[in-house]
């Protein structure tokens, strides 16, 4: 058997004895030798840097992930500062929202604004809507105007004023028979007859609207020239 040489010996001890070597030769065989050992430890070394290369390539595509898709301190705060345009369209808030300035193209509305009185005191202001789209309010003291002079106004422009009736075609494709009739002017007639500072018009210059809030101030020469009239009559 080579390096395991079986002595010679009567019966069946030789045979024991041969026994005996085979199973030694077989626990030697079992036990890894230097140069297993060796191969084990250089396939374990290969593993292992296998092993740490795939967690360095797993922790590059994480930080690449998080790079991509996340924000620093303060992009965040830069965004809470300004959020710019919130998806989804509707926002929805549980408290009063505040702010400096804000842009609604399509219009604004207030489920409540006919309900909310103004009553409680102090000063209240007419709110008027500028051609840029901008609410607010239009002074009429002193210290906002120049070049006041007076102004001489036609008391007959106010009979020149043909009140009218109607529905708004808008009305009637909504409602139908049931659009209300309406009672008012129209703004071509008006800017016909010279009356612009109480006529709006749209970005091409066409009459859009009247003023009514500034017919009051027809009323001024209309009823100053009866005035006159009667004490003329009076002398």
């Amino acid at each position: 058997m080579g390096m395991y040489p079986t002595p010679d010996g009567p019966g069946l001890d030789r045979l024991a004895r041969e026994l005996g070597d085979i199973r030694r030769q077989l626990r030697d065989l079992q036990t890894p030798s230097g140069t297993n050992i060796g191969n084990v430890a250089a396939q374990v070394q290969t593993l292992v840097a296998r092993v740490n290369a795939t967690l360095l390539n797993i922790d590059a595509a994480v930080q690449t992930s998080i790079s991509a898709n996340s924000m620093t301190t303060a992009q965040i705060n830069a965004k809470v500062a300004s959020p710019g345009n919130i998806a989804p369209g509707t926002v929805t808030a549980s408290s009063a929202v505040s702010g400096t300035t804000g842009t609604f193209p399509t219009g604004v509305s207030s489920t409540g604004v006919y309900s909310k009185l103004l009553t409680y005191g102090g000063a209240y202001n007419a709110q008027y809507v500028h051609v840029d789209g901008t609410m607010g309010y239009v002074p009429s003291s002193r210290r906002y105007k120049q070049d006041i002079m007076p102004a001489t106004l036609d008391p007959h422009l106010l009979n020149a004023l043909q009140l009218v009736t109607f529905r708004y075609i808008a009305a009637v494709d909504n409602l139908g028979d049931d659009a209300v009739t309406e009672l008012g002017l129209i703004a071509e007639d008006v800017d016909a007859l010279g009356l612009s500072w109480l006529v709006d018009y749209d970005t091409d210059g066409k009459p859009n609207g009247v003023k009514y809030e500034r017919l009051a101030l027809l009323m001024i020469p209309w009823a100053q020239s009866i005035e006159a009239r009667l004490s003329a009559l009076e002398r």
